[in-house]
C-alpha cells in the first residue's frame, strides 16, 4: 500500500472515530479548510487550488465512466509541471 492510500485510510478512519454528531457537510467543509490550509503554507494558494481542480476533474471523470483516469494519476508530473 502506497504512503497516500494509508494516509487516505488512517483519515478515513480518524473522521469515522471522531465526527461525532457532526453532519456529513460540516466534516466536508472542515476537512477541506485543512487541506487548503496545509497546502497553502507550504505550496501557495494558487497551487493548491490548481492541485484541488485536478482532484475534481478526475472525481468526475470517475463519476462519468473514464476508465482513463485515476486517483493515482493526480500527483503524475505535478511537480514538473509547477515548476517554472
Amino acid at each position: 500500500m502506497s504512503n497516500i492510500e494509508e494516509f487516505y485510510r488512517r483519515a478515513h478512519v480518524f473522521v469515522d472515530e471522531n465526527k461525532g454528531d457532526l453532519e456529513t457537510e460540516s466534516v466536508t467543509v472542515a476537512l477541506f479548510r485543512v487541506a487548503l490550509e496545509r497546502g497553502a503554507e507550504t505550496m501557495g494558494m494558487p497551487l493548491v487550488c490548481y492541485l484541488i481542480s485536478r482532484l475534481l476533474s478526475v472525481t468526475l471523470g470517475i463519476i462519468a465512466g473514464d476508465t482513463q483516469v485515476k486517483y493515482e494519476d493526480i500527483l503524475d508530473g505535478f511537480d514538473d509541471e509547477t515548476k517554472h
